[in-house]
């Protein structure tokens, strides 16, 4: 892979630990990353990205971070862990992973009362059977899609949602 992005006149950097492979590669405003690792199996799993990170530092090094979940309302005291935007031919996805001192129940029963207030209809919802976790599906009148994930451990509750919009 190094060598194919190198072909293409990326500037390319590695870095290999153990079963580990890294590969960075940077070219006009653009970055990619691919992190690879190998198994006992013969095979390669990994993760590849693209960014315009070094663009947009290099332009708004002096801006504040983003706003993240902006889309979303939280309760109070809700900690943006991570958000994820996909934009294709399909539309936008938006990943959002949270947390909260708020108990599973708690956090089910905001969104449920926040999706009912916004006319979305429940189309999906189903809990374990252990009771670690629930995952509920809301569409809304223009066919949006949102699919809300609830989890606790360790005293936290985490929720993770996909905002879909077509």
């Amino acid at each position: 892979m190094a060598g194919a992005w190198a072909k293409a006149r990326w500037k390319v950097t590695t870095k290999a630990a153990g079963h580990e492979v890294q590969i960075v590669a940077v070219k006009d405003g653009w970055l990619k990353q691919a992190n690879l690792s190998s198994s006992n199996r013969k095979q390669t799993q990994g993760y590849l990205s693209m960014s315009d990170l070094p663009a947009r530092m290099e332009q708004d090094i002096d801006t504040k971070a983003p706003v993240l979940a902006k889309h979303l309302r939280k309760p109070s005291g809700t900690v943006i862990l991570n958000e994820v935007r996909t934009v294709d031919m399909a539309g936008e996805s938006i990943l959002t992973t949270m947390t909260n001192n708020f108990d599973m129940e708690q956090n089910i029963a905001f969104y449920q009362e926040d999706r009912a207030a916004e006319a979305w209809k429940l189309s999906f919802k189903k809990t374990a059977e252990d009771n670690s976790g629930t995952v509920m599906r809301y569409v809304s009148p223009k066919q949006q899609e949102a699919t809300y994930t609830f989890t606790r451990n360790a005293g936290q509750t985490y929720v993770v949602v996909n905002w879909i919009t077509r």
